[in-house]
C-alpha cells in the first residue's frame, strides 16, 4: 500500500510535517503535464487500474511504446529507460502537482482524487488515443 509523502507545511512551524499536496493550479498546468505521451501513458494507466508500481507502470508503458518487431533485448532495454523516466522525471513531477501518491522507498504509486482536476475537462480524454 502506498505511504504517506508529506510536504512540509509552512503554517505548523519549521520541519513540521503536513499530509496537504499542491493541486494543479490552472489549465496551463494541466497541459504542461500532459505535453509528455509518457506522461500521458502513466496517468491513463493509473487511471485505469488506481494503483500500481513503478515496475508494474514501466513494463506497462514500455509494451504501448515497443514495436511488435523488437526482440527481448530492445524491449528490456525499453523497460529500463521507461522506468528510469517514470523515477527521475514524470512521478516526480505529477506527484509534486498532486496528481499521484508515489512513496519512492516501496516504489507505489496510486492515482489521487485530485487527478480529476487534469482528466475534468477532457485532456487526458483527448489524449488517450496517443496511450
Amino acid at each position: 500500500m502506498v505511504r504517506n509523502s508529506p510536504h512540509l507545511d509552512p503554517r505548523e512551524g519549521t520541519g513540521t510535517m503536513s499530509k496537504t499536496r499542491p493541486t494543479v493550479r490552472n489549465r496551463e498546468a494541466a497541459y504542461r503535464i500532459l505535453t509528455n505521451p509518457r506522461r500521458r501513458r502513466l496517468l491513463t494507466i493509473l487511471t485505469m487500474r488506481g494503483q500500481d508500481t513503478v515496475d508494474g507502470l514501466a513494463e506497462a508503458i514500455s509494451r504501448r511504446e515497443c514495436l511488435p518487431d523488437d526482440d527481448a533485448e530492445d524491449r528490456r532495454r525499453a523497460r529500463r529507460d521507461v522506468h528510469v523516466s517514470l523515477v527521475h522525471v514524470h512521478l516526480p513531477m505529477v506527484a509534486d502537482h498532486g496528481l499521484v501518491e508515489y512513496d519512492r522507498d516501496e516504489g507505489d504509486v496510486a492515482l489521487l482524487e485530485k487527478a480529476e482536476s487534469v482528466t475534468s475537462e477532457g485532456a487526458l480524454e483527448l489524449a488517450v488515443g496517443d496511450a
